[in-house]
C-alpha cells in the first residue's frame, strides 16, 4: 500500500478472484481471473491454531467468509533490513511463509510474494539523502551484475523452491515509481531508466538460473500513475515479465474528495472514477495489452477515512461495482486481484477478521461479486491448457476459468483419444502434474471446468513427451560467470582465496572453477537437485595438481550410502563419473578438497542426468 513502507514491516492483502457470477451482474463469459488469495502476516494474523493442512486460522476464516473453493495466499515482507536478511541473506528465513505453507500448502493454489528489488541499506541511521546515495550506488552495482547483490537473489529463488509451493508470483520491486522510499525516487537516479533494466534483467536472468522446478513468475508491478517518474519508460522487456501489476486505492489525485470523515456524495464518487482513477488504471491496461501479458492488480481497496492525506470515497459500493467491471472486462485480461485486507495504516479491511468493518455495505458486496456462490450455468471451456513434459511426468497449466470451481483432467495416448473417464477430478488450482509416465510415449490431454450446475465442453488437446533430461544441475558448466545453483561449505583457513570462476582454463565455454591458495584450505563446492527416482548417472570433467590429502567427488542423500569418487592428478582434462540409484527422489553432488598451500583443483561439464 502507498505510503506504508517505512511505517509497516509487512502488509496483507486479501485477493479475491471472481468467477461467473449471478445474471444480474455485468457479463464477463471470458473472465481470466485465476483464484483467490489472502495473505498469511506475521503483524496481523497470529491465529494459527489447528492441525496442519486443515484450513484453520485467519485464512481460513477469510475463505469461509468469502465462500471461495480455490484460495492462494499472498506475503508482503516489507522493506526494512531484517525482513530482507531473512528472504534474501538467509540469516534466518521468513518463518512465517514456512509456517503458512505447512499450515495450508495442500489448499494453496498460487503464492504472490512482494520481493525488494535491492538490499536495505545497512546503515540504519542514515539520512534520507545518505539513503538515496546508498540506493544510487545498489542501482548500478545491480545494474553491473554485481556478484554478491546476485547471491542474494539466487537464495531466495533456492528458498522459495524448498518450501514446496505449486506456483509463485514475485512482485518485485513493487511500487518502485512512488516516492515514499528512497529506492522510488528514480527521477533523482544516475543513468535512469538504463539502470533499472539492466538491473531487473540480471536479477531475472539470475533467479530463473536458480529456480528448478520453474515455480516464479515475475510481476512488474508499479503505483497506478506518474508518482516519481513515467512507468511505462522502466518496462523491462517481454521476455523478463509475465505479469503486469498496479496498486490502486479509491482516492483522487485531483482532490474532489473532502476532508476528513465525511462521506463523499455520488457526484464527487462518478467524477474520482471517471476523472482519475480509471484513466489511471487504463494506461497498465493499455500497455499489458501492447505487451499480450496479463494483468495482476497487487493491490486495492478502499481507503481509510482517517487518512486526511489521501481523502477517500468512504463505504463506496460503486467503486467495487466498477473495479469489478473492468477487472471482468476480458480485455483488460486480469489474472488476479489483491484486496487490502490487513489493518495497516489504518483499516479498509471488510471480512471482519480484524474487528467490525467500517464499510459493511461495500463488504456484502465484495462477497456477493468476488466469492463463488452465485454460480448459474455450466463454466465456459477452460483456455490456454499447455504440457510441459519433464522425466515421467507431464505439467500441465491453463488459465482460470470463470464460472469454474474445479477441472477434470482426460488423458489419452493418441490425438482425439482421451478416454472418457477423467484421470483427476476435483482439482481446483489452475495446474496439474501427471506422474508415473513412461519416458519416450506421447501423451495427450483435454480438460473441463466444473461447477454445481456440471462441466464445460472439452478444452483444445495438448500434448508432450517425457524425456530423460540432459542435465538436471543448475549453472553444470559454471557458464553463469558465478556459482549461481551451487553451495559451498568452507573448513579450514576460511580467509584464503580459494575459489574463483575464471575463463582462463574452461573445458567448454568460457568459464570453468577453480579452488586454490597459497595456504592450506578445506572446501565443499556442492549442489542438490530434485530427480525421479531410479537409476542415475553423475560425471564430470576434473584437473587436479595432486599433492592433497583428499580431493574427492562424493553423491549422497539419494537414499543409499554415499558414493566417493576420488579425482586423480591430471594436468589435462580427465572424465569421472559414477552411477548410483536414487529412492528418496534426489540427489547431492559435492566435490571435496583438503589441500595443502599452491595446490589446485579445475572443474566443468558436470552432468546428473
Amino acid at each position: 500500500m502507498m505510503l506504508r513502507r517505512w511505517t509497516k514491516s509487512m502488509a496483507a492483502c486479501a485477493l479475491g478472484i471472481a468467477a461467473l457470477l449471478p445474471a444480474s451482474k455485468p457479463a464477463a463469459a471470458a473472465t481470466s481471473f485465476e483464484q483467490s488469495v489472502y495473505l498469511y502476516n506475521q503483524a496481523y494474523d497470529l491465529n494459527l491454531n489447528g492441525p496442519a493442512g486443515q484450513g484453520t486460522g485467519n485464512w481460513g476464516s477469510y475463505r469461509s467468509w468469502l465462500g471461495v473453493a480455490n484460495l492462494g495466499a499472498e506475503a508482503d515482507p516489507g522493506w526494512g533490513p531484517g525482513d530482507w536478511y531473512d528472504c534474501c541473506q538467509h540469516v534466518n528465513w521468513n518463518s512465517p511463509w514456512s509456517t503458512m505453507q505447512q499450515r495450508y500448502g495442500a489448499n494453496l493454489p498460487t503464492v504472490i510474494l512482494g520481493m525488494g528489488q535491492m538490499p536495505a541499506d545497512p546503515n540504519g541511521n542514515d539520512s534520507w539523502n545518505q539513503k538515496l546515495a546508498w540506493e544510487d550506488a545498489t542501482w548500478q552495482a545491480e545494474a553491473n551484475n554485481d556478484p554478491t547483490i546476485m547471491s542474494y537473489f539466487a537464495n531466495y529463488a533456492q528458498e522459495v523452491n524448498s518450501l514446496g509451493f505449486k506456483k509463485v508470483i514475485v512482485r518485485l520491486g513493487y511500487e518502485f515509481d512512488g516516492g515514499w522510499n528512497p529506492f522510488g525516487n528514480l527521477n533523482v537516479m544516475s543513468n535512469m531508466p538504463n539502470n533499472y533494466i539492466a538491473a531487473w534483467r540480471n536479477i531475472v536472468n539470475t533467479m530463473r538460473a536458480n529456480d528448478p522446478n520453474h515455480l516464479i513468475k515475475f510481476c512488474w508491478n508499479p503505483t497506478d500513475g506518474n508518482v516519481q517518474v513515467w512507468a511505462p519508460n522502466f518496462y523491462p522487456g517481454d521476455a523478463y515479465v509475465d505479469y503486469i501489476g498496479i496498486d490502486t486505492y479509491d482516492y483522487a489525485y485531483g482532490g474532489v474528495y473532502p476532508v476528513g470523515t465525511t462521506q463523499p456524495t455520488q457526484a464527487q464518487r462518478d467524477s474520482a472514477w471517471f476523472n482519475s482513477e480509471l484513466p489511471r488504471i487504463n494506461v497498465f491496461a493499455d500497455l499489458a495489452r501492447t505487451h499480450g501479458k496479463p494483468m495482476v492488480i497487487g493491490e486495492w481497496g478502499l481507503w481509510q477515512l482517517n487518512d486526511g492525506s489521501h481523502p477517500s470515497g468512504g463505504d463506496n459500493t460503486s467503486y467495487l461495482q466498477r473495479m469489478y467491471n473492468w477487472m471482468s472486462d476480458p480485455n483488460n485480461h486480469v489474472a488476479a486481484e489483491c484486496y487490502f485486507e490487513a489493518p495497516a495504516d489504518g483499516n479498509s479491511s471488510l471480512s471482519g477478521i480484524f474487528g467490525a468493518t467500517t464499510f459493511p455495505k461495500s463488504a456484502a458486496l465484495y462477497k456477493q461479486l468476488f466469492g463463488d456462490a452465485g454460480f448459474t450455468s455450466v463454466p465456459p471451456v477452460p483456455a490456454g491448457l499447455s504440457a510441459t513434459a519433464a522425466s515421467g511426468q507431464v505439467s500441465l497449466s491453463w488459465d482460470f476459468t470463470g464460472g469454474a470451481t474445479s477441472y477434470n483432467i482426460y488423458r489419452g495416448t493418441t490425438a482425439g483419444g482421451e478416454s472418457a473417464t477423467a484421470i483427476a477430478t476435483g482439482v481446483t488450482a489452475t495446474s496439474y502434474v501427471n506422474t508415473g509416465l513412461t519416458n519416450g510415449t506421447r501423451y495427450y490431454y483435454k480438460i473441463k471446468g466444473v461447477n454445481s450446475k456440471g462441466a464445460s465442453a472439452y478444452s483444445s488437446e495438448v500434448n508432450a513427451t517425457p524425456v530423460v533430461p540432459a542435465n538436471y544441475l543448475v549453472n553444470p558448466g559454471f557458464e553463469a560467470g558465478n556459482l549461481s545453483g551451487w553451495n559451498m561449505w568452507v573448513g579450514g583457513n576460511s580467509g584464503a582465496a580459494y575459489a574463483s570462476n575464471y575463463t582462463g582454463d574452461a573445458r567448454t565455454g568460457s568459464w570453468g572453477y577453480t579452488n586454490w591458495s597459497t595456504s592450506p584450505y578445506e572446501l565443499t563446492l556442492y549442489q542438490q537437485v530434485t530427480v525421479p527416482n531410479g537409476s542415475h548417472t553423475i560425471s564430470a570433467w576434473v584437473k587436479n595438481s595432486g599433492g592433497q590429502a583428499a580431493c574427492q567427488m562424493i553423491v549422497q542423500y539419494h537414499g543409499g550410502s554415499p558414493v566417493t569418487v576420488n579425482i586423480p592428478a591430471a594436468s589435462a582434462w580427465i572424465k569421472i563419473s559414477t552411477t548410483v540409484n536414487v529412492t528418496t527422489g534426489t540427489l547431492e553432488v559435492s566435490f571435496y578438497s583438503h589441500a595443502s598451500g599452491n595446490q589446485w583443483l579445475n572443474l566443468d561439464d558436470v552432468v546428473v542426468n
